[in-house]
């Protein structure tokens, strides 16, 4: 069989035309990169500590709980530890007398706080707070001694939370 310039021609040119629909090109490359990601840190003093007002101290009545509330005001989730406390006795009912008027024991162990949620934005709920009793206050009786000064005394507590 013998085969002609003009079909030759057009069979090479079907092929070709066939064939370009498979044809496909890419670049290839190597390389190596490299990133930074930094954690950010906490807000300082983004934990508020407070006391919680105690109630009943009266003369010689017993030792009443000194309670503080740890709060998060922050967004995320932050911890705190032991939560201490320090008192500051009212002038004229200190006891800076032979006599003391008060008495403030510590808890034996500072509590705790532990991991605090991220604020919830409502007061008083939720996991973003906890209340500790850092210890304990008595207005103690002295028979011997005027105390009506001690009438409506505060008794000013700084708090910590470690």
């Amino acid at each position: 069989m013998r085969i002609n310039k003009k079909a030759a021609a057009v069979a090479v040119a079907a092929v070709t035309v066939a064939g370009a629909g498979t044809a496909y090109a890419y670049w290839s490359t190597t390389g190596t990169g490299g990133g930074n990601a930094t954690a950010g840190t906490s807000v300082a003093n983004s934990i508020s500590v407070t006391g919680e007002d105690p109630t009943g101290i009266v003369l010689g009545a017993a030792a009443t709980d000194i309670k503080a509330i740890a709060q998060n005001t922050a967004t995320y989730s932050q911890s705190a530890g032991a939560v201490t406390a320090v008192p500051s006795y009212p002038a004229g009912c200190d006891n800076s007398g032979t006599l003391p008027n008060w008495t403030y024991t510590p808890a034996a162990t500072a509590p705790t706080v532990g991991v605090l949620t991220a604020n919830d934005g409502t007061a008083g709920s939720g996991t973003d707070q906890k209340e500790v009793t850092v210890g304990t206050l008595q207005l103690i009786d002295q028979p011997t001694v005027n105390q009506n000064s001690c009438k409506n005394a505060v008794v000013t507590f700084v708090f910590s939370a470690a």
